[in-house]
């Protein structure tokens, strides 16, 4: 899924912040919703919002490619525009 980078930042908060993704949108928690561009299943996944704060901080150009698999595996955040940063984001457990 590619994602509006600031955007996504804007949305997160403390603790741990739920993501609800569909192939056309991304919803953060009960902050809103993004426009995104992603294929596969839906899914809900979990994280530690200064977790993922700081993999989103550390990344560069407007947009971001999370690859998602399971919420058991690590998700893999890209730079959209700089294919080469690469770091994993284990995500956790989230209220059913």
């Amino acid at each position: 899924m590619i994602v509006n980078r600031l955007q996504l930042l804007d949305l997160l908060g403390d603790g741990v912040v739920a993501l609800s993704i569909d192939p056309d949108k991304l919803l953060v928690g009960n902050s809103g919703h993004l426009e995104a561009v992603g294929s596969g299943t839906p899914i809900r996944i979990g994280f530690a919002a200064p977790l993922l704060t700081a993999a989103l901080e550390s990344s560069v150009g407007p947009d971001v490619l999370l690859e998602l698999s399971t919420p058991d595996r690590p998700t893999v955040i890209r730079s959209a525009d700089q294919g080469t940063f690469t770091t994993l984001v284990m995500p956790t457990l989230i209220d059913a």
